[in-house]
C-alpha cells in the first residue's frame, strides 16, 4: 500500500475519532442536562416533585371544594438556560371544564337575594342572613393561607373604620375556629368572622378568593369584584354611598 494513501487513512481515521468523540460529548452534555421548574413563589421542583405537588394541590381543591370540577394546573412562561440545566418559570393556574355548570355561581345571585346561611362565629354563636338585613353588608370570602386575601385585608380594615355600625362586616372561610383565631394573632382582619362554611361556599358558588362582596339592605347582592383583580377602596366606597343615600 502507497504511503501516502496510508498517510490520508491515518488521518481520516483520526477525524473520524474526533467526531466520534465531539457527538458523545454533545449526546452526554444533553443526557446530564436536567430541566427545573420554578413558580411565582420561587420554589424550584424537579419535574417530578412539580407532578407530586399539582397533585397534591388538586387533592387539597377537591377536598375543601368537592364536586366543583376545577382543575389545577400550570401555565409556562420564560425559560432560562444555563450550561448544565434549565429553570422553566412556571405560573400556577385554576382551570374550569367547559361543562362545569357551578363555576363561579354566585354571579347568578346579582341582583337577588343570596341563599340563606346560619354559620358559626369566632366571637358569637351563630349568625343568620336574615339577622343581617336593614343595613347593608360587606362579606369577604377568605383563607389564611390566601396571598391576595391577606393583601387586601388592610383596605377592607379601612372601609370598616369608615363606616362603623352603618354597614356590616363578616367575612366567611371554610377554615376552624382554632386556624383562624391562630392566623388573627399575627395579621389584623377586623371584620366579624364566620368559619367552617364548606358547604354554604360550595352552595353559594365560590371558588376563586379573595371574593368580596355587598348586598344592600333587603338582602340582595348588588356588588361583586373579580377575584382575579383587587377589589379597591374607592368602588366599595361607591357602592356603599349609594347604598346609604
Amino acid at each position: 500500500m502507497p504511503a501516502f494513501f496510508c498517510k490520508h487513512l491515518f488521518q481520516m481515521k483520526k477525524l473520524i475519532l474526533l467526531l466520534a468523540f465531539i457527538l458523545f460529548f454533545l449526546s452526554a452534555d444533553k443526557l446530564y442536562s436536567q430541566t427545573y421548574y420554578q413558580d411565582e413563589k420561587g420554589r424550584i421542583y424537579t419535574a417530578k416533585a412539580l407532578q407530586d405537588y399539582k397533585e397534591m394541590k388538586q387533592r387539597t381543591y377537591d377536598n375543601n371544594f368537592p364536586g366543583m370540577g376545577t382543575v389545577i394546573g400550570y401555565q409556562k412562561k420564560e425559560l432560562i438556560s444555563r450550561n448544565d440545566s434549565s429553570i422553566q418559570m412556571i405560573l400556577w393556574t385554576n382551570e374550569r371544564p367547559d361543562n362545569n355548570e357551578n363555576w363561579e355561581k354566585i354571579y347568578s345571585f346579582r341582583d337577588k337575594k343570596i341563599p340563606e346561611f346560619k354559620l358559626k362565629s369566632v366571637d358569637r354563636g351563630k349568625v343568620s342572613l336574615h339577622e343581617l338585613e336593614g343595613k347593608p353588608v360587606v362579606i369577604d370570602f377568605w383563607f389564611t393561607s390566601c396571598k391576595p386575601c391577606i393583601q387586601q385585608m388592610p383596605m377592607l380594615n379601612k372601609l370598616k373604620k369608615r363606616y362603623g355600625d352603618d354597614v356590616h362586616f363578616y367575612s366567611i372561610t371554610f377554615e376552624d375556629n382554632s386556624t383562624v383565631k391562630r392566623f388573627l394573632k399575627s395579621y389584623n382582619f377586623d371584620f366579624h368572622h364566620l368559619i367552617d362554611a364548606k358547604p354554604y361556599i360550595k352552595e353559594i358558588g365560590v371558588i376563586l378568593f379573595p371574593k368580596t362582596i355587598i348586598i344592600d339592605q333587603k338582602g340582595q347582592l348588588t356588588y361583586i369584584h373579580n377575584a382575579e383583580e383587587h377589589a379597591t377602596l374607592d368602588e366599595l366606597n361607591e357602592e356603599l354611598k349609594d347604598l346609604l343615600r
